[in-house]
């Protein structure tokens, strides 16, 4: 799931002209240490509007940890690692719930406090 969040005033730029200020992505991620059945899998998306993929955990930990954090970066503009090598994952990891956001400054032109006043 992405949303975007725009507070528009009178004038602003368009989304196409400016960045987001709020941004968020969320994913499930389920191992194989559970079973991942189709109606799970519907109901994160229908309810939660979020996806729910398997992962190889036991296999191929890194590589799942390498694409949960792309994700979350392209998805939210998260900057760094939402899962980092310290957090453990192993055959034996069950779900994992991916959940970032990354909110930007916002530009102004013409001083807070003026518009404040007026």
């Amino acid at each position: 799931m992405r949303r975007v969040i725009m507070f528009p005033v009178e004038g602003a730029p368009t989304l196409e002209e400016e960045q987001p200020f709020f941004c968020m992505a969320n994913k499930v991620l389920v191992g194989s240490a559970l079973p991942l059945n189709r109606s799970y899998c519907q109901i994160g998306q229908r309810v939660y509007g979020t996806s729910v993929d398997a992962a190889d955990f036991g296999e191929d930990a890194e590589g799942e940890r390498r694409s949960a954090n792309r994700y979350c970066r392209l998805g939210a503009g998260v900057t760094g690692d939402i899962l980092p090598e310290r957090c453990a994952l192993s055959a034996d990891t069950g779900i994992v719930l991916l959940s970032s956001a990354a909110v930007r400054t916002a530009s102004w032109k013409q001083p807070v406090a003026e518009k404040v006043r007026a």
